[in-house]
């Protein structure tokens, strides 16, 4: 399971025993959106800090910050072939993501 938190992180917990296995630390406002790859090897955040972040699991750090909106991000969602994210955000706008151009 993976969650958002209004301290900023993403933590990824145990189902089986409730416990944290890993905090993920970068962004810069509360975390309002999440969702794990299909493969289960990337998350994607989006957040009040106006960015979302794509997630390697291997090692734990943002393989990518990506920029553009005007507000807080209200959702953010991975396409299932991995290469596009979704979002929306509190500018009104929604915005499509390369994420092999990062744009």
């Amino acid at each position: 399971v993976v969650t958002g938190s209004d301290d900023t992180t993403v933590r990824i917990w145990d189902v089986a025993t409730g416990r944290e296995e890993r905090r993920l630390e970068g962004h810069g406002g509360l975390v309002s959106s999440v969702q794990f790859s299909t493969d289960g090897e990337k998350i994607l955040s989006g957040s009040w800090d106006k960015t979302l972040k794509l997630w390697d699991l291997r090692s734990g750090r943002a393989e990518c910050t990506l920029t553009g909106h005007g507000h807080w991000v209200n959702h953010a969602e991975l396409a299932s072939c991995g290469h596009r994210a979704v979002s929306s955000a509190r500018d009104l706008t929604v915005r499509v993501w390369e994420l092999g151009t990062r744009e």
